[in-house]
């Protein structure tokens, strides 16, 4: 049986775009292929993906990058996000959805305000060599993109399962 963050990984990530109730604004890509959950995200050349999954209680904010696969599912990493808002230091917490492995940014509002900066926005994630690996990524439709995410769809108005997506991932 599938559980919730198997299938957000199945709309965000695997399914063909016009598989899903999707749409772009900007470079931005719109989801809403679950019941309850919304998802914004950008995707950069290298394949690193940030963005929000939100539920009709709150928004959580990620990203994924290739060095996210060694992260072990549960544990707390530092990274740096950069804009042209400024820098801020937040944790992330790397979450296992099926095989394949994202983290969870804990500090929402830093993250939100660095995807609607304007320009470019970076994330840096410290890897065990002492090395960093860095993802750019545009905000272009993003402020739009997250606006959309984070306003509840008419049609259904509960929670997944009836639990907030907190308790979920």
């Amino acid at each position: 049986m599938m559980n919730l963050q198997q299938l957000i990984f199945l709309i965000s990530f695997s399914l063909p775009v016009s598989a899903l109730a999707a749409n772009q604004i900007g470079d931005w890509v719109l989801n809403d292929g679950l019941e309850g959950v919304k998802i914004a995200n950008v995707t950069n050349s290298d394949g690193s993906t940030a963005g929000v999954i939100c539920n009709t209680n709150s928004c959580d904010a990620y990203f994924t990058t290739s060095s996210n696969r060694a992260c072990d599912n549960g544990d707390k990493y530092p990274v740096l996000i950069n804009s042209s808002v400024g820098a801020a230091a937040v944790n992330s917490v790397c979450r296992e959805i099926g095989n394949i492995k994202i983290m969870q940014l804990t500090d929402t509002n830093a993250a939100i305000s660095a995807f609607e900066s304007g320009g470019d926005f970076g994330i840096a994630l410290p890897l065990a060599s002492g090395n960093f690996r860095s993802a750019r990524f545009s905000t272009k439709g993003a402020t739009q993109a997250i606006r959309w995410a984070s306003t509840p769809s008419p049609v259904s108005s509960k929670p997944f399962n009836n639990k907030s997506y907190d308790e979920t991932f």
